[in-house]
């Protein structure tokens, strides 16, 4: 565990460096809202990213920052952050069945085939925001993956967040963007009777759809076990407690749909 412990240091020391005034920018900005506003929760709502695109370096940089924040004021904002983690795509093989409808032959999350893949992103933004503990679960990973040239180059180099502010959302009304039209006129005819039931459209659920929805329900059961066989190596407190061998052996399960 020493060497976990020096890695801590050593990125507590980087993101000083590197990330201290913007930390600063930021806890100063969300603070001030919190202090000044008497109907915070009337006004505001939790904090999101300002800016449209944010790549995913960008986005797991800011995951690792939220951890240095101050106690009141991290749990908001990851909160915010867990409900903006993005969804794994999913690898679809399509082929012909016999009526010559399309059906999925295989299905996989991600990219098996590169070192470094979306999952790992997606693994390692979920284990950031799950608490105080997330920043060590988040050394251990890097460092029992040797993935710390990979980090302190590709993601801190991707990860500039000159333009990237967190800030409350204003709950205040404003005008609409785009122009809401309604069918017809209430009072000339047109408009569609509140009391008969019209056809809508068919939300059946498809085989493909099944498939999908399956996959991405076991590969979060999978994801959520390997969290935890993290955290017991770790030494982290875990609400969950599985044997070692049931997580190894859950994990290694490859999803096949015909």
């Amino acid at each position: 565990m020493e060497k976990i412990h020096e890695s801590l240091r050593n990125l507590d020391v980087w993101v000083e460096s590197h990330y201290g005034d913007w930390i600063d920018d930021v806890t100063n900005r969300l603070r001030g809202v919190v202090v000044d506003s008497s109907n915070f929760l009337r006004n505001y709502s939790l904090p999101i990213i300002l800016t449209r695109k944010v790549s995913k370096e960008q986005f797991l940089m800011i995951c690792l920052l939220s951890t240095y924040l101050p106690e009141d004021l991290r749990a908001m904002v990851q909160i915010s952050l867990k409900e903006k983690i993005r969804k794994l795509s999913i690898n679809v093989t399509m082929q012909k069945d016999a009526r010559g409808v399309d059906e999925i032959r295989s299905a996989a999350l991600g990219f098996s085939h590169k070192a470094v893949s979306q999952e790992t992103y997606f693994f390692l933004e979920n284990v950031l925001c799950t608490g105080n503990y997330g920043k060590r679960v988040f050394v251990y990973y890097l460092e029992e993956r040797r993935l710390w040239r990979w980090f302190y180059g590709s993601v801190a180099q991707g990860a500039r967040l000159g333009n990237v502010r967190l800030e409350f959302t204003s709950k205040r009304m404003r005008r609409p963007k785009k122009v809401q039209r309604k069918r017809g006129y209430n009072d000339h005819g047109s408009k569609r009777d509140d009391t008969k039931v019209y056809p809508g459209p068919d939300v059946t659920p498809t085989k493909n759809q099944m498939i999908l929805d399956e996959l991405q329900e076991t590969y979060h059961e999978e994801l959520r076990l390997r969290y935890t066989d993290l955290c017991k190596k770790a030494g982290v407190p875990t609400q969950l407690n599985f044997e070692r061998e049931v997580v190894e052996k859950l994990w290694k399960i490859q999803i096949r749909k015909r």
